[in-house]
């Protein structure tokens, strides 16, 4: 062997052991969850977990969502467990318009200074 091919084998064998040592591609570790909404029946409209059991959230954000065995992979000391027994849940659901009846076209209206419901009742 040439001086330095042994070295060379030791640094690419121990690169390998090195990568297989380190976790896969895009596994991260998982950040405990601030709340888990468990045992219930999550509504999703996504076919691949339809049958959703159990929420997880941190930070105000959706973490996981799953069965109550891999959704419970995300708690920690601090996170809070919620028991739904079998209640539905549905996605949040944010309905922002008013109905008013009479004669009032909406579309003419100057809605720039109405910020509360006094304000709308002038």
């Amino acid at each position: 062997m040439k001086p330095g091919t042994v070295n060379r084998w030791r640094a690419l064998a121990l690169a390998l052991l090195a990568t297989a040592a380190a976790p896969a591609a895009g596994a991260q570790a998982l950040l405990p969850a601030d709340v888990i909404y468990d045992h219930g029946k999550f509504i999703t409209n996504n076919p691949a977990a339809d049958n959703a059991e159990a929420v997880a959230i941190r930070d105000g954000r959706i973490i996981a969502v799953g069965s109550s065995s891999d959704v419970r992979r995300h708690a920690g000391p601090a996170t809070k467990v919620v028991d739904l027994k079998g209640l539905t849940a549905l996605p949040g659901f944010y309905d922002n318009h008013i109905h008013l009846s009479g004669e009032v076209d909406i579309r003419n209206q100057n809605w720039e200074h109405i910020n509360s419901k006094a304000a709308l009742m002038e």
